[in-house]
């Protein structure tokens, strides 16, 4: 007589491990500054907004293009400490609105926001005058590691250029 034959319960898998992103915690002069968020999408605004004040920062102005946006930093040269630009947009877009910032005279950091990944890519917004870059849609934890470099000043005065943190 043959052994009655048990049906193996499949052992359950344990839950995969979450990796949690590390807490960043802006300093409260990072958290006084002023950004310039260029978008054209209304979706995209809200959830960069959105993503924004979860780091504490709310003081963000918003422009729908790059014209509005080159006007807004004219208007007020010295306001802003980050500008976060779209690179496709209606009436003018980002490449072309950094150089004209940039033809100010201003070393307001700009970041690249762009749907485009490819490493090309990205170098090549570096080298047409935006400091960094951001690929869409725009994550937490990309805007972790921006964040503190760009707003964060640990100099005795507590101002500075975009020079000072490279």
């Amino acid at each position: 007589m043959e052994p009655a034959k048990t049906i193996e319960e499949p052992t359950a898998r344990p839950p995969p491990s979450l990796e949690l992103q590390p807490y960043v915690q802006l300093s409260d002069a990072a958290l006084a500054k002023k950004i310039l968020l260029v978008e054209d999408n209304a979706v995209n605004q809200r959830l960069i907004l959105r993503t924004l004040s979860c780091f504490g920062l709310t003081s963000v102005d918003v422009a729908v293009n790059g014209k509005e946006g080159v006007d807004m930093v004219k208007a007020a040269p010295s306001a802003y400490s980050l500008i976060l630009m779209d690179i496709s947009m209606p009436i003018m877009g980002g490449v072309e609105a950094t150089k004209l910032i940039r033809e100010m005279g201003l070393d307001i950091p700009i970041m690249a926001l762009t749907a485009h990944a490819m490493k090309e890519d990205r170098e090549s917004f570096l080298t047409r005058g935006f400091d960094g870059y951001l690929s869409k849609p725009v994550r937490k934890p990309d805007l972790g590691v921006i964040l503190p470099k760009w707003l964060d000043v640990n100099h005795e005065s507590g101002v500075g250029t975009k020079k000072d943190w490279e």
